[in-house]
């Protein structure tokens, strides 16, 4: 694993771009919100049309779309909606308006790593994930710090989707001092989300399934929706996943399976997923 920090990436190759953030849960709340702080003169925010949210955003200072006009407008398009909707988002709003060349990043790899999503060719695709909830990621930027962020990249049609992505990373927070941004595998990153937090917001026409607040219950925990994953996707996992997964069921039961990341989880869910494939943490 190598690790970067802000000396590391070019904050300017963020800021070239146009960079729209799909949802406004906790995650789209403090991607975006850090970007525009960090001077990327062009963000905008994704959400259906009618969402009550939009008035949250605009009172931000941030542009707001639907995702499908986000799409046709945007060179970097960052999904931040919850993992059981976005196949059928990309699918009927995304995929069909992506400019050609345009770089697709996720902040959880497990719609890439079980080809639910399969994007275009000429597509940059990667992942910059915070190790931690948006709201998080957001005061930790406006007190000065930063949440690590891991970032992979799966596929790099421009040549430049490393650079980018580590660019985005410190846009976010990621490479301060105290912080960081690692590459990491996909496949080890869809381990710890499966154990760990998800966001929730309200683009898209499925039912909230949590409210995404760290340390807060939402209407159905984080157990739950791992749950309603595995019954639609769970064909799909590997043994180490799935061991992983098993993991997270017994700390859920004990955490009262509330929307929360519990940190011996983690770091089970890293030796558990790091051993099953013969790798090294380090």
């Amino acid at each position: 694993m190598r690790v970067y920090y802000d000396r590391d990436a070019d904050l300017n190759l963020v800021k070239s771009k146009k960079v729209a953030v799909v949802g406004y849960g906790s995650q789209g709340f403090g991607h975006s919100n850090n970007l525009k702080d960090s001077g990327v003169p062009e963000v905008a925010v994704a959400l259906k049309a009618g969402s009550p949210t939009r008035k949250k955003v605009e009172a931000a200072g941030l542009k707001c779309m639907t995702p499908a006009e986000a799409a046709r407008w945007a060179d970097v398009v960052m999904v931040l909606v919850p993992d059981e909707l976005q196949a059928d988002l990309y699918k009927e709003e995304l995929a069909p308006n992506l400019k050609e060349g345009a770089a697709l990043m996720f902040a959880h790899g497990f719609n890439i790593h079980f080809k639910l999503i399969e994007p275009r060719p000429d597509l940059d695709v990667l992942m910059v994930a915070p190790k931690g909830p948006g709201h998080l990621v957001r005061s930790e930027y406006v007190g000065g710090g930063g949440v690590p962020c891991l970032l992979a990249i799966h596929q790099d049609a421009s040549g430049t989707a490393h650079d980018l992505g580590l660019s985005y990373a410190r846009a976010i927070g990621g490479g301060r001092a105290g912080s960081q941004v690692a590459v990491q595998l996909v496949a080890v990153e869809v381990g710890l989300e499966l154990v760990g937090d998800e966001d929730h917001d309200d683009v898209g026409p499925a039912r909230r399934l949590g409210r995404g607040h760290h340390l807060e219950p939402g209407p159905l925990g984080a157990g739950a929706r791992r749950r309603a994953l595995l019954e639609r996707h769970g064909h799909l996992l590997d043994p180490a996943v799935l061991e992983v997964v098993g993991v997270a069921e017994t700390l859920a039961a004990v955490a009262d399976d509330r929307d929360l990341l519990v940190l011996d989880e983690v770091q089970v869910g890293i030796g558990v997923v790091v051993d099953a494939h013969g790798l090294s943490p380090g």
